[in-house]
């Protein structure tokens, strides 16, 4: 058996993971070095307006959201990848499988759901949003700390 490295993926057809609200691709830096190390070519990105992407013009949607993600993968060079989706990543995941579906491989949907949100889980989301404009980033509660989230090895 051949042993495979980093710079030797085994995999072709690369991972993209979208993070959940209201995080950022960072969320997913651990997982994103395993698998590299296993060979499996990994990207993780940042939803517009997250992180480290520009706020977009105009009123955010899952459709520009997913239109953002398509144009990254165009500017990556990648045909087609597998999409795993957490949370608000799935949602984004299940607007490119409908617009750009040619581009998927496979859909991985990670504590997400196939419906819209109710008015009050909407209203409380824009609400979060609001109160958080123009503020750092902070753990949204101890069960999200970084603390609650090591691992060992």
């Amino acid at each position: 058996m051949t042993e495979q490295t980093p710079q030797e993926p085994r995999v072709q057809i690369p991972l993209v993971l979208l993070h959940g609200f209201p995080f950022d691709a960072s969320m997913w830096d651990e997982v994103v070095e395993d698998l590299v190390d296993d060979g499996v070519p990994t990207i993780a990105l940042d939803a517009p307006g997250f992180g480290q992407s520009e706020v977009p013009d105009g009123e955010p949607s899952l459709e520009l959201a997913a239109d953002a993600v398509a144009a990254t993968l165009d500017e990556l060079g990648v045909d087609r990848a597998v999409v795993a989706g957490l949370s608000m990543g799935g949602y984004i995941a299940l607007a490119l499988a409908a617009r750009h579906a040619s581009r998927l491989a496979g859909l991985a949907l990670l504590d997400t759901k196939a419906s819209a949100d109710s008015e009050d889980a909407r209203a409380n989301r824009l609400r979060v949003a609001d109160a958080a404009e123009g503020r750092p980033a902070r753990a949204p509660s101890p069960r999200c700390s970084p603390a609650s989230s090591a691992r060992r090895r």
